[in-house]
């Protein structure tokens, strides 16, 4: 075997190094092991033969020097020296940092232990060692933890990684030789204070190479990890530090893994300035809000104070203030050798930061800025290459293009979105040299830019630069016209155009050259890019305007069917709020879709009361038949009423009467509006076969007229909105409109704020217009079938009439129509025919009091003598069965209960009662008169007579107060007095 694979001097000139003549028989593997020489160790391994490892000196080299060659003979736990000891054993006695090396490339060393049975777990008790000791604790137990889990069945993919899996896998570049930073004495060239360098190694030789040799950086395990603790408390962010040069799989593991991210279905990302516009600094703050509300959304931004970071993730940190975390992330991809103040960030050992702090003296300079601290996590981006400002915005453009690829894995539950891509749009505000390149990235990503107007810089150059090309694209194509071409010319800006823009926005330019080049690629996919003009306040200023027209353009769309619905375009557009959009781009002609994976999307929609989004379903084709089932409605009510914000009027009437369930039953909310609209409302959900729901029937029961069952939701759940949408898809709107008027009033009475009385109160004034006008408009079209509308029962509301809703729910104004009072007068004159004028009446009236059998020859009838013989036929034909007679009679028990149900039926039952006990008393007070046979001047009798008959007037006037009233409320169903009551009755309510 040669010995000798290199010069000496040339091993000595790559480590810095002086020669050593105490080891003898070495070869250069030895020699670089003694000085830890890890790349040339790596390059000898790698180009030679193994056996080259396993030629030994004649003295043993100390622990100190020999971690890597012991560790490279094969890496094995049954590598060992005479003493029992491996690699990592050695390591950890003379290097920490080294044993967390020797850690990634074997982590099975950390079980074996030595001839003493002692693991490198027990070497690193030693208090010299603490820097290694936590981290090998943790990995031991990872290691039996691992084993044990090997015989599961379930997949990897849905296990989560342990912190130590970060030490392993992520590595970042060390300074490893400072130097002085002529500008800034104060600083290394890594941008770093002199004083605040991290030792790779405890090795004194090896610190003297280093910094004699010419090597500058080194990829070491990174140990810059955990959490910052907040003095708010809402949220915990998480940090790590890592190369520019991590693999972008390694940083989904961290997400999903480590960090326990859920997958987005949008991402925003804001590049550029901050600006002072608080119009723009609005419109960002709604886009976040609006579209965190139902869709997972991340933000990525440049982590800083100086930028648009802070607008950003001010927003960010309000909504979980709010509502909570895990609906929206903010991500900030900092550059680490920028950070002033980032040694806070460094732990001592390799277990990472539980709770670190942000810096109190952290300074904002030329050199360094302070961290925007609202964000959820932090990505720290160090680089080994030449310090560029933003130099992290090469491996933010790598994040982003993976989250564009990034594929669900599929998960137990069904989910709706489990296959749609993720939406990415970027945001440029301002921006220099060093934003044009991250720009022109994502324009090779092929996401999509929204340029905010008016923040100057980069994104006025680009807008400037495009308006001149689209003003030249018509001065040619018009020049062209005139000249008789085709006017397929095309017009390009010329360089010197473009720098002479950028010259006027930027008052230094470093490589305009290159910007040109950017530029002139930039404007051959202008369709990537949408203006937002920062002081439009129409919905085409609004920013969730320019993303979804922007990411549901067809050009940029990549992968997917244009006869298919994208659930994920849906899902953003339903988060904005923007139903205008997704009419026109998303349900498009020619796109098809199904409706049971809509029917999320409809679930959230009628809880979240987007009415103009129903609307757009239900115009689509969007059958309620086919979505509302009994399981589905009593989903419904147990989400309002179990919701953050839950109506208060319908809860204190369940309470009323039971504690409120978990789950609420449809029966339970019959019996609800029972207790609201009274004992002769006969709810249909108080029917057998919606009993049977509950008890393990049959789920898929299919309403009759779903909308009418969803009206009565959102009357229940105070949708104002939604009540009066789905009012206009009910079979019958007359009776609809005058039981929500009913049922707001009664429900109003229930409510424990008066401001929400007061809105219920004038929500069913609102109803009892729609009522009245839609009488009107039957009256007048047909007179006999508006009569018969009125006294209709529907099934539907509970086996009522108009006529009877309007009474229970006092709608005096639909009383009082010309219709109603017609047909009431009808009913009151019975068969005298309604031409007979009052004198006649009033005539026939006294005559049927002195001489009844005259009244049939006083007035005028409408049945004529056939009809009524016919009439006594037919009655004696139609003798009813004893059978039918008894269920008539036990019929006519409930209409006398319901009867009584009713204050001012038992008002009237009352004063009838007084009024005989009145005159009771007053008979008997003339009956003892007369039989008096003697008189006294002083006669008990006669004071009694007189208190029984002062008693007897009050009973009589008390019954006549209450008739009077009475009278009242019938002269109002009159043609003529009706109105005239209505009137008196409103002047009287306004004073």
């Amino acid at each position: 075997m040669l010995q000798v694979l290199c010069p000496l001097s040339k091993l000595v000139r790559q480590t810095g190094a002086v020669k050593i003549t105490i080891l003898s028989a070495a070869t250069f593997l030895h020699v670089a092991a003694w000085y830890s020489a890890h790349q040339i160790i790596d390059h000898i391994l790698k180009g030679h033969s193994e056996s080259l490892i396993e030629k030994k000196t004649v003295v043993e080299v100390d622990n100190q020097h020999t971690d890597y060659v012991l560790c490279y003979q094969k890496l094995s736990h049954n590598s060992k020296s005479p003493s029992g000891r491996n690699a990592l054993h050695h390591g950890v006695v003379g290097d920490p940092e080294t044993a967390v090396v020797l850690c990634c490339i074997n982590k099975k060393l950390v079980m074996v232990a030595d001839s003493k049975f002692q693991t490198p777990v027990h070497y690193a008790l030693d208090p010299t060692r603490s820097a290694c000791h936590k981290f090998l604790a943790a990995l031991y137990h990872d290691v039996i933890q691992s084993a044990k889990d090997s015989s599961d069945k379930s997949s990897e993919n849905d296990k989560n990684l342990s912190l130590t899996w970060i030490p392993l896998n992520i590595k970042t570049p060390v300074c490893v030789n400072p130097s002085k930073n002529p500008s800034y004495p104060e600083l290394c060239l890594c941008n770093t204070p002199l004083t605040e360098h991290h030792e790779m190694t405890k090795n004194p030789q090896f610190l003297k190479a280093l910094k004699a040799g010419k090597m500058k950086y080194y990829d070491l395990p990174t140990k810059t990890f955990g959490d910052i603790e907040l003095p708010t408390g809402a949220y915990s962010p998480n940090f790590i530090r890592v190369s520019d040069q991590t693999n972008p799989e390694l940083m989904m593991q961290i997400f999903t893994k480590i960090w326990n991210l859920s997958r987005p279905q949008l991402v925003l990302s804001f590049y550029g300035d901050y600006t002072d516009s608080k119009v723009i600094r609005e419109k960002i703050r709604r886009l976040i809000w609006k579209a965190s509300e139902s869709t997972k959304t991340w933000v990525i931004t440049d982590g800083t104070k100086r930028g648009i970071s802070g607008i950003a993730s001010g927003a960010v940190k309000d909504f979980i203030q709010a509502y909570g975390e895990g609906q929206v992330e903010a991500i900030g991809i900092v550059p680490w050798k920028f950070i002033s103040d980032n040694k806070i960030f460094i732990p001592d050992d390799y277990s990472g930061f539980s709770s670190a702090i942000f810096s109190s003296t952290a300074a904002d300079d030329n050199k360094h800025f302070v961290l925007d601290p609202n964000l959820t996590q932090y990505i720290f981006v160090d680089t080994a290459k030449q310090l560029i400002p933003h130099y992290e915005y090469n491996f933010r453009a790598s994040i982003e293009l993976i989250l564009k690829k990034w594929k669900l894995i599929p998960d137990d539950s069904p989910q709706i979105l489990a296959e749609a891509p993720i939406q990415l749009c970027a945001f440029l505000s301002g921006g220099d040299e060093s934003t044009l390149k991250a720009i022109y990235g994502t324009m090779q990503n092929t996401i999509p830019v929204v340029l905010l107007k008016e923040t100057g810089r980069l994104a006025d150059i680009i807008i400037q630069c495009i308006e001149d090309t689209e003003l030249g694209s018509k001065a040619t194509y018009k020049k062209s016209i005139s000249e008789g071409s085709t006017g397929t010319e095309t017009f390009q800006l010329s360089p010197g155009n473009i720098k002479q823009t950028m010259e006027y926005y930027w008052d230094h330019i470093t490589h305009p050259e290159l910007s040109v080049l950017m530029i002139q690629e930039i404007l051959e996919k202008t369709y990537l890019f949408s203006i937002c003009e920062a002081e439009g306040e129409d919905e085409h200023g609004e920013l969730d305007y320019h993303l979804l027209s922007l990411i549901m353009n067809p050009s940029i769309k990549e992968n997917e069917k244009p006869d298919e619905l994208n659930e994920t375009l849906l899902s953003i557009a339903i988060a904005l709020n923007r139903s205008d959009i997704a009419r026109d781009k998303v349900f498009m002609e020619g796109v098809k879709w199904d409706n049971s994976k809509l029917v999320k999307h409809m679930n959230a929609l009628l809880l979240s009361n987007k009415v103009q989004f129903i609307c757009v379903f239900i115009e689509k084709g969007f059958l309620l038949s086919n979505y509302l089932t009994a399981e589905r409605l009593q989903l419904l009510y147990t989400q309002s009423i179990h919701s953050d914000h839950p109506g208060e009027t319908l809860i204190n009437v369940i309470r009323a009467f039971v504690k409120i369930p978990d789950q609420i039953s449809l029966y339970l909310i019959g019996r609800a509006l029972r207790e609201l609209v009274g004992r002769q409302y006969c709810p249909t959900y108080m029917a057998p076969h919606f009993f049977l729901i509950t008890t393990g029937a049959p789920k898929a029961q299919i309403f009759e007229n779903p909308a009418t069952d969803l009206f009565i939701w959102a009357l229940l759940t105070e949708r104002a909105t939604l009540a009066d949408y789905f009012w206009t898809q009910v079979q019958d709107p007359l009776p609809a409109a005058l039981f929500a008027a009913l049922l707001l009033r009664r429900l109003a009475m229930n409510a424990t704020s008066l401001v929400t009385r007061e809105g219920m109160f004038q929500f069913s004034r609102s109803f009892e217009s729609k009522a009245y006008s839609l009488l009107t408009e039957c009256y007048n079209d047909n007179q006999s079938l508006s009569f018969k509308t009125i006294i209709l029962e529907r099934k539907l509301f509970g086996r009522m009439s108009c006529l009877m809703l309007a009474a229970e729910g006092k709608s005096m104004s639909f009383i009082s129509h010309q219709c109603s009072e017609q047909y009431l007068e009808r009913v009151w004159n019975g068969m005298i025919d309604p031409r007979s004028g009052m004198f006649p009446f009033i005539v026939a009236l006294i005559i049927g009091i002195t001489l009844p059998p005259l009244v049939p020859f006083s007035l005028k009838f409408q049945v004529k003598e056939n009809e009524a013989n016919k009439f006594e036929t037919d009655k004696k034909s139609r003798k009813p069965s004893d059978r039918k007679m008894s269920i008539d009679g036990m019929l006519g028990e409930v209409p006398f209960k319901i009867y009584l149900t009713k204050l001012w039926k038992c008002l009237e039952i009352m004063a009838i009662i007084i009024f005989i006990l009145g005159t009771a008393l007053q008979l008997l007070v003339l009956t003892e008169e007369a039989e008096r046979l003697s008189f006294t001047p002083v006669n008990p009798v006669s004071a009694i007579q007189e208190a029984l008959l002062q008693l007897a007037r009050i009973f009589f006037g008390l019954s006549l107060c209450i008739f009077y009233h009475r009278i009242l409320e019938l002269f109002t169903v009159n043609i003529r007095l009706g109105p005239m009551v209505i009137m008196v009755q409103s002047m009287v309510s306004i004073f």
